[in-house]
């Protein structure tokens, strides 16, 4: 595997596993996913990465190099460079979605209001992602 399709899928292993663990340590990002039941597929074009996260019950599942069979939404990038960028913080997902740098399938504006559960992870993240 090439290094930076590597990377990439270290990093939103990392990203989803934070994200899992945040609940149970910060009551106020808990607090935030009641109630929310959705599936957030990432695609990278044309081979992977692929990761899914299920925000559901106040808790979040993800698999790493894997396809949901039925996502809420699907969020691809045809660009590695950017879809790093996107996930070591650089580059917000939510204004790669309002600036259409990447493809959404579902609802743009329902997906804006659940951008919030990797994004809020960026200031805990420091510089840890270089």
């Amino acid at each position: 595997m090439e290094k930076k399709k590597m990377a990439l899928t270290l990093l939103l292993g990392a990203l989803h596993y934070c994200a899992s663990e945040l609940v149970n340590i910060d009551p106020a990002y808990k607090q935030k996913l009641t109630g929310i039941d959705i599936v957030f597929q990432y695609k990278t074009e044309p081979d992977g990465p692929n990761s899914y996260a299920i925000l559901k019950d106040s808790r979040i599942e993800y698999k790493i190099d894997a396809i949901h069979e039925n996502p809420t939404f699907v969020v691809t990038t045809n660009d590695l460079d950017l879809a790093l960028k996107i996930f070591k913080g650089k580059y917000l997902i939510s204004e790669a979605i309002k600036q259409g740098d990447v493809e959404v399938i579902g609802d743009k504006q329902e997906i804006l209001k659940y951008t919030f559960f990797l994004e809020d992870l960026v200031p805990y993240l420091g510089d840890l992602t270089g």
